[in-house]
């Protein structure tokens, strides 16, 4: 019986996203200058609009760690490079995440979960945005 190796979906587009994250990453973390003022700048401007016109507003939390995926480009078999890519992607987001959805199921709140940019997406409230900030493993919190 002969197996067939699939490339993963998308990881041509979850490369691009990771780096595009860890750009956004770095530029605000520069920005930093104290512990309160560092949480508070991971919120992204719209999401506090949104908070002011709901009880809720639906977030994109991207984690600070992101996973290496450089060693790809060194994978000459287009099958085993795109493996690889999921591979890591995917544990990396098992690990890094698991906290952050450990704390989200604590409180009842619903969240899905992304490999491709390690982010998970949530609708709270204020008071649970604002806690989630103040994390080290949160890179910052867009609107949804």
């Amino acid at each position: 019986m002969a197996f067939s190796i699939r490339k993963p979906p998308l990881v041509g587009f979850a490369m691009i996203v990771v780096a595009v994250g860890i750009s956004f990453q770095f530029s605000f973390a520069a920005n930093a200058t104290n512990a309160g003022s560092y949480a508070a700048r991971k919120i992204a401007p719209q999401v506090m609009s949104d908070l002011s016109r709901d009880k809720n507003a639906s977030v994109v939390i991207f984690l600070t760690d992101q996973a290496h995926v450089s060693a790809a480009v060194s994978i000459t078999d287009r099958d085993a490079r795109g493996w690889f890519v999921y591979n890591t992607l995917t544990r990396h987001s098992e690990v890094t995440q698991s906290d952050l959805r450990r704390f989200l199921r604590s409180r009842g709140i619903e969240f899905t979960s992304f490999w491709a940019a390690n982010m998970i997406v949530a609708t709270m409230d204020a008071h649970t945005i604002e806690s989630i900030a103040t994390r080290k493993d949160v890179a910052r919190i867009d609107s949804n």
